[in-house]
């Protein structure tokens, strides 16, 4: 939308935005396991929010002594992700 010839200029009201409600990610200590793989699951295919998924692979990793992170790493690299 432009104003003014100004496709930055101010409006009074929000035009679009982005924003998804996340679990406080300080707190996945306090998610069973099966929350904290569905939310992993759903931040990295729905919003490729690589970091956020990587918090809670790591608490999984803690509770089952399983290697969770380093093989997301392996995908994240794989898969173009750092390019």
């Amino acid at each position: 939308m432009v104003v003014n010839d100004d496709i930055y200029a101010g409006l009074s009201q929000v035009f679009w935005a982005d924003a998804v409600f996340i679990r406080d990610f300080c707190k996945y200590d306090q998610l069973d396991s099966d929350a904290l793989k569905n939310t992993a699951l759903i931040l990295h295919e729905a919003y490729q929010s690589y970091d956020i998924a990587l918090r809670a692979l790591i608490m999984l990793d803690g509770r089952h002594g399983l290697n969770l992170v380093d093989k997301y790493r392996e995908l994240l690299i794989h898969s173009g992700v750092f390019d």
